[in-house]
């Protein structure tokens, strides 16, 4: 856990100084690239869990803990479970008014 709160904490450093420079949608293709360790060009709604190699249950916390930061929402346990795509994190995102 200790390692996760760092890499977040790295990450979170990174994804400020790129926030006035992207868009909302840039900036979250890049919060996902950056958790998964995948480059942004790959990051499309097809992206899930079970075809991701880097995408595993520590990575899904990093990322549905990245995502509260930034966002500053705090994700339902039923939402985090149904995270399991880049377009099912849109769904939930955008149901909660999140523009991507």
């Amino acid at each position: 856990l200790a390692i996760g709160a760092l890499a977040i904490g790295r990450l979170a450093v990174k994804r400020a100084a790129m926030v006035d420079r992207q868009s909302d949608a840039d900036r979250f293709r890049t919060l996902v690239a950056d958790i998964l360790r995948v480059p942004a060009t790959e990051i499309a709604d097809e992206l899930d869990m079970e075809a991701t190699s880097t995408w595993d249950s520590l990575s899904h916390m990093e990322l549905i803990a990245a995502i509260e930061d930034e966002l500053r929402i705090e994700l339902t346990l039923d939402e985090i479970v149904a995270m399991t795509s880049v377009a099912k994190i849109k769904d939930v995102l955008t149901s909660r008014s999140v523009r991507l």
